[in-house]
């Protein structure tokens, strides 16, 4: 049994715990003499995808996410670096085309929306000075994209951030064949928890783009998802 094999465990146990399966995810653990075998990724797969089916309104981007890659590991597609790599440049081109096609993101509103509800740089707003830009009398419109009232300031730091991430991802895909994807997506990975604090998110990301890594990327990519996954139970 491989540490890589015991490691892809981390976003699915976190993801346990976090739809309130705690009991059930601390369980999990006894399955890591199985990681490594077809037969537990065929019914993680099956599972997530039943609820997937049942609720996909209601599924949030990990969820889809890790049932792909329950896939991946139940064809045994992880064996080779080619098979996690291409599994990342799809979901990260599709939520690139995403993006491009919300008028509430290109135009900087929703990561705004985000700001005013504390959702981006949480433990960085008072110590950036930003606070104050957020607490200015800032109206939000539910529901429906975000229609913000308030400093110019603030949409303009939206607008910046959103492209900045598209950008970004858009990159990641141009280069997830290339030798520079390790350490531009183990960046991007690194980064992304501080940015907004979805932990079980960056551990699923961070297992991916370890599984797509070889060498010393690889097992640094690996532990940064389980460190990940164990920071979404605190």
């Amino acid at each position: 049994m491989r540490i890589a094999d015991v490691a892809v465990l981390a976003p699915f146990l976190a993801l346990a715990a976090e739809l309130g399966l705690g009991p059930a995810a601390l369980l999990g653990v006894l399955l890591a003499r199985w990681a490594a075998t077809p037969a537990l990724w065929w019914a993680v797969f099956a599972s997530l995808g039943a609820a997937l089916v049942l609720d996909p309104l209601g599924a949030a981007n990990h969820h889809w996410m890790l049932t792909w890659m329950a896939l991946l590991l139940a064809l045994r597609g992880h064996r080779s670096s080619l098979g996690p790599r291409a599994l990342y440049a799809t979901m990260m081109g599709l939520a690139v085309i995403h993006k491009l096609r919300s008028q509430s993101y290109l135009d900087g509103s929703m990561l705004a929306w985000l700001l005013v509800e504390g959702g981006l740089f949480p433990w960085a707003m008072e110590p950036l000075g930003l606070q104050w830009m957020v607490e200015r009398n800032l109206a939000v419109v539910p529901p429906g994209p975000a229609h913000l009232a308030g400093p110019v300031q603030l949409a303009v730091l939206g607008k910046l951030l959103a492209w900045t991430l598209l950008a970004w991802e858009a990159v990641l895909v141009a280069l997830a064949p290339s030798r520079w994807f390790p350490p531009v997506a183990l960046l991007f990975v690194v980064l992304l928890p501080f940015v907004r604090a979805e932990w079980v998110f960056a551990s699923t990301v961070a297992v991916l783009t370890g599984l797509g890594c070889i060498g010393r990327w690889r097992q640094a990519a690996l532990a940064w998802g389980v460190c990940c996954a164990v920071a979404s139970l605190v």
